[in-house]
């Protein structure tokens, strides 16, 4: 980042960096506020529009405290939801309280600088730019007919694009992406010891009390109570824990995996590494535990990325001998063979059969121009006339090319090329960095996301759509970063 950006931001880090307690405690408070006017009888309108431009001035102002609340609340997200017995707009609550604010604020305080130096580079602008301007036509097209189904379409596909840009400017240093970091993995206990304790539940025959919290939305958060596994060896419920579907707790579950790991096998504070090797233990136990076969394939492949590509031996040594017993002693304990067969043939399934046929079955539909955004993403089913989705695509890619059209599927695939190669040119040009782990990092997320969009967690889901552009940001950003970030040197 150029250092007339930083000086102008400069009063805002001071600001925001002081006092961060008081900020995120006058934040509680007022998400209380309004959470009571929420639940007031409806007499109450114009108090609860006044909180809520009260609470959208101060956080426009806050704006990075108002990105780090975003990742604070994005893990229990759901929550409101639960607790309020709804499905569908609850999710636009991180958005509105948080997001929305802090798009508003950096943009503000960037205006302020009157200087801007643009973060990406030129082949990737072109990219994402053309990207915009095909999901936006594709939306132009059902404004007229379904515009509740394109709003959603657009939100879905854009709305969480910009988080690219900011760790730009939301970190100076490697040091700040590290204290990020920790941030993480802090709340990452919340969500992986509720998903442990659920199955543990579960296991002991008391699946209704694990599911109990969920109410009249248990038996949609579990996949009408789905079980899998092989045989009688391993049978797993879906295990939600703070979000609505199992789905998006595997997903968060698959992005926090890497960055636990990376913190406890390179952070310099002796205090953090002990803090991420229980996270990691617990995070990978959740995924484990919640009952889908997601992590059973790209858990260990993730895992496997990190004790390769780290430079990090003696951890390396530890953390395999650590994981790896376990793991064997599990798997022979319920025969390795059977599992092993079972993960190969469900691989073959969906890879060659289920997502392959996906592809012609889109084309026969909607040709190469696509059918309009939205009209299959998993939100419109709550707007749409027939309450369903009228496709059911489940692979992303699969989606893109119904949506957007080949244009659009075309440039999604270059953006995850571009970004590859990025990320892993930073991998090997930081090796011997501070910024080397983090780099590995954000490869190992990137990588397993985008292959396993071909059939697995979707970037319409929450909450990968902001886990991923922000990760993909963060490398972004160690690239443009002054010299004393990459000459800082680990233990």
């Amino acid at each position: 980042m150029a250092n007339s950006v930083h000086a102008g931001l400069s009063i805002d880090r001071q600001f925001s960096y002081s006092n961060t307690w008081l900020h995120f405690g006058l934040a509680t408070v007022a998400a209380a506020m309004i959470g009571v006017l929420i639940a007031l009888p409806s007499g109450h309108p114009v108090l609860l529009a006044a909180a809520g431009c009260v609470w959208f001035v101060v956080w426009s102002l806050l704006w990075r405290p108002a990105f780090f609340g975003l990742f604070l609340f994005l893990p229990v997200a759901a929550v409101p939801g639960l607790l309020l017995q709804q499905q569908g707009w609850p999710t636009l609550f991180k958005d509105a309280l948080f997001l929305l604010p802090g798009y508003v604020g950096l943009t503000l305080a960037l205006m302020r600088t009157r200087t801007f130096s643009w973060p990406l580079p030129a082949f990737l602008t072109f990219l994402l730019t053309s990207l915009v301007i095909v999901v936006s036509f594709q939306a132009f097209r059902l404004l007229s007919s379904v515009p509740l189904v394109a709003l959603i379409g657009l939100r879905s596909w854009l709305l969480y694009l910009p988080l690219v840009l900011v760790p730009s400017y939301l970190f100076d240093s490697i040091r700040d992406i590290r204290r990020f970091f920790h941030l993480l993995i802090a709340v990452s206990f919340v969500p992986a010891l509720i998903g442990v304790l659920e199955f543990g539940l579960i296991v002991l025959g008391h699946g209704d009390l694990a599911y109990q919290w969920y109410g009249s939305l248990g038996t949609s958060v579990s996949q009408g109570f789905a079980q899998v596994g092989v045989a009688d060896q391993i049978l797993v419920q879906r295990v939600p824990s703070t979000f609505t579907f199992v789905t998006q707790f595997v997903a968060y579950c698959l992005v926090m995996t890497p960055i636990c790991l990376v913190v406890w096998m390179s952070d310099p504070s002796a205090r953090w590494r002990q803090v991420a090797a229980l996270a990691s233990i617990a995070i990978v136990a959740a995924g484990f535990a919640s009952g889908s076969r997601t992590f059973y394939a790209w858990g260990p492949i993730e895992i496997g990325l990190m004790l390769v590509l780290m430079n990090r031996g003696r951890v390396r040594t530890a953390t395999t001998v650590l994981i790896a017993i376990p793991v064997m002693a599990f798997a022979i304990g319920v025969q390795l063979l059977p599992i092993t067969a079972y993960v190969t043939g469900l691989g073959w399934d969906y890879l060659f059969k289920t997502q392959a046929a996906e592809f012609p079955a889109v084309f026969q539909v909607a040709g190469f121009t696509g059918v309009g955004v939205g009209i299959d993403t998993s939100g419109s089913r709550y707007v749409l006339p027939s309450q369903t989705l009228p496709f059911g695509i489940e692979g992303w890619y699969a989606l893109a090319f119904l949506e957007l059209g080949l244009p659009g599927l075309i440039l999604i695939v270059c953006t995850w090329l571009v970004l590859l190669k990025h990320v892993w040119h930073l991998v090997r040009t930081t090796r011997d960095s501070a910024a080397g782990p983090i780099a590995v990092c954000v490869f190992v997320i990137l990588a397993a996301t985008v292959i396993n969009l071909y059939k697995g967690v979707s970037l319409q889901f929450d909450p990968l759509n902001v886990y991923l552009w922000f990760v993909v940001g963060i490398a972004l950003a160690i690239a443009k970063m002054r010299p004393a970030g990459h000459a800082e040197t680990t233990t």
